[in-house]
């Protein structure tokens, strides 16, 4: 039952408001519920932050506005370019039919250990796939959060960690 209660509580709702250049995603944030307990909402407020990202994709920019820990925090930069293969599966969501698309990204990773006393730090690349679902219905090249670039609006993205 704690296991559902964090789940649920880790679940968010977010909306996606777009033109044709531009696009605002924002998080939805529910008004508070009784008997939810403070720890609850602590875990919750200590686990993630909230934010609202601004997408231009005319120029190849995005702000993202974020609070983390009580602090407000706003990146500027370049959108990431994200090079889709266009697959044939499709499926149903909602009434829209989407197309698959995936994308391999890589990050760089940094590992510090502390090995016989001794710091000891590596680095590496790690590689995760995104999935991502798109209707044609809509020929919008929007999307979730950070991603964008097919030739549709992008339903539902999973990045092998999160589906949004």
């Amino acid at each position: 039952m704690i296991e559902a209660r964090m789940q649920k509580a880790l679940q968010k709702e977010f909306t996606l408001e777009f033109n044709r250049n531009e696009s605002l995603y924002t998080e939805e944030i529910p008004l508070e519920k009784e008997g939810g307990g403070r720890g609850m909402r602590m875990m919750t407020m200590m686990t993630s932050g909230t934010g609202n990202m601004y997408k231009n994709q005319k120029e190849g920019r995005y702000v993202d506005e974020t609070e983390f820990f009580g602090k407000k925090f706003l990146v500027k930069d370049d959108l990431e370019t994200y090079k889709w293969d266009l697959q044939s599966e499709t499926k149903t969501i909602g009434n829209y039919i989407c197309n698959k698309a995936i994308a391999k990204r890589e990050q760089k990773t940094l590992t510090i250990s502390n090995d016989d006393g001794q710091m000891k730090d590596s680095s590496g690349v790690d590689t995760s796939t995104i999935v991502a679902w798109y209707t044609m219905q809509l020929p919008i090249s929007h999307g979730p959060s950070n991603y964008h670039g097919l030739p549709g609006l992008i339903l539902e993205v999973n990045d092998g960690t999160n589906t949004i």
